[in-house]
């Protein structure tokens, strides 16, 4: 996807941790695995999102980018007003609804 926005000088997330998990689903797949419900995946013992980096059925790459997309979003974050960050919530869940009837729309249509 290309996307062309002239004056447009820094590009910053708006989903927030929404977003981060539905791009990293598989972590939180594995976490639900894990011994401890609180676990942060950096040193507990019956971690599994590490043990599937150990076992190379995670690459150590998709833990490390998201905690850098996580930092990011929190940064973001911070930076915004209240009302600001209540829009980007309001904008989040519209973008979510109109996905989920395109998916529901298209799959009704591949059924026809």
């Amino acid at each position: 996807m290309i996307i062309d926005t002239p004056g447009m000088r820094e590009f910053g997330l708006w989903q927030g941790g929404e977003a981060i998990d539905e791009a990293f689903a598989e972590i939180d797949e594995l976490a639900t695995s894990c011994r401890f419900a609180n676990c942060v995946h950096e040193h507990e013992p019956g971690c599994a999102v590490l043990v599937a980096i150990g076992e190379g059925r995670l690459p150590r790459e998709r833990l490390k980018n998201r905690r850098k997309m996580e930092r990011e979003a929190a940064r973001t974050e911070g930076r915004r007003s209240p009302a600001e960050r209540a829009e980007a919530r309001r904008f989040a869940k519209m973008v979510r609804n109109i996905s989920a009837e395109t998916i529901a729309r298209k799959s009704a249509e591949s059924w026809r």
